[in-house]
């Protein structure tokens, strides 16, 4: 059972988020209905947690080479919440998170791209694309071929990355880390007074979550062979984690405290601080950067808002 739960979890990311994936995978992503018995394992493991689907730089202070993954994995977790409301019917929402992708592209996260080398270009040209086959209301067969030109243009920008450092466990650890501080600063920002205040972002929290959840299961089994109690371990936690975001248009009741979101974060930190080989991650060791206001930048460490 043991190396069919590692099975599963690396599965998972592939299932969920694959371009023109089939009706279950959608399922999993949108937290729409799919009974247990017409769902594959993998995206069952993925509902436990919530509901299934599919996550600037939190505080962090990472190495470029790992910054450079990061900054991709920001586009990546909009582009994937937006089809996560596409799926759900809510066209308008899922329009805002693909116009970020081009509005971050445009600004210094695509601007520090561009300095190490990668071409944004291909990227930037998908996601207007996307944007404008939603304002000019295409149908979600054209809508889903977009998201699936932009999220090619993102697979032949993580080219520009070794692989054998995207393979790195320690290396995947410290992106994660990343992605879910800027998901529980965004979460913040989202849930106010027991009210969900601002819903883009909380959709970005939700998207950063699931992309974090899937950076790590591309380690999963190395991670598992590590301390196989401490990675079910960090499986909980994410699932805990996953249960505050029951759907990409947002929460039906009373949306879970930030502090108890908070919490999660710094429990999936902590479980993962015994799975190290290298020592603990640079990003666990910087300060809190600065989030930055509309239209400014993020203060040393930290990417802007959205």
């Amino acid at each position: 059972m043991a190396n069919n739960r590692v099975k599963l979890w690396v599965g998972l990311g592939a299932a969920a988020f694959a371009a023109g994936a089939g009706p279950q995978a959608a399922a999993a992503d949108t937290g729409s209905p799919a009974t247990a018995g017409e769902m594959p394992a993998a995206i069952q493991l993925a509902s436990a947690g919530g509901e299934g689907g599919e996550g600037g730089e939190g505080g962090t202070a990472l190495p470029d080479d790992q910054k450079n993954l990061y900054r991709i994995l920001f586009f990546e977790s909009h582009l994937r919440v937006s089809k996560q409301l596409v799926d759900a019917g809510a066209i308008d929402q899922a329009k805002t998170h693909a116009g970020h992708v081009v509005e971050h592209l445009d600004g210094h996260i695509g601007h520090e791209l561009d300095e190490y080398g990668f071409d944004t270009d291909d990227l930037k040209d998908a996601a207007e694309e996307l944007v404008e086959r939603m304002e000019d209301g295409a149908g979600t067969e054209a809508i889903h071929a977009g998201w699936g030109r932009a999220i090619h243009a993102l697979s032949e920008l993580k080219l520009g990355i070794p692989a054998i450092k995207q393979q790195d466990p320690d290396y995947v650890m410290s992106v994660a880390t990343a992605l879910l501080r800027k998901a529980n600063a965004e979460y913040a920002a989202a849930v106010q007074d027991r009210q969900l205040v601002n819903r883009a972002e909380y959709q970005d929290a939700r998207g950063f979550v699931w992309t974090a959840r899937d950076l790590i299961g591309t380690a999963a089994g190395e991670l598992r062979g590590r301390d196989a109690d401490a990675f079910d371990g960090l499986l909980e936690k994410f699932a805990t984690l996953m249960a505050a975001f029951p759907s990409p248009t947002g929460p039906d009741s009373t949306p879970t405290e930030p502090g108890e979101v908070s919490a999660t974060v710094s429990q999936i930190e902590l479980s993962m601080s015994g799975l190290y080989v290298g020592g603990r991650p640079v990003a666990a060791e910087g300060g809190e950067g600065g989030e930055g206001g509309d239209g400014g930048e993020g203060g040393e460490g930290g990417e802007g808002s959205h």
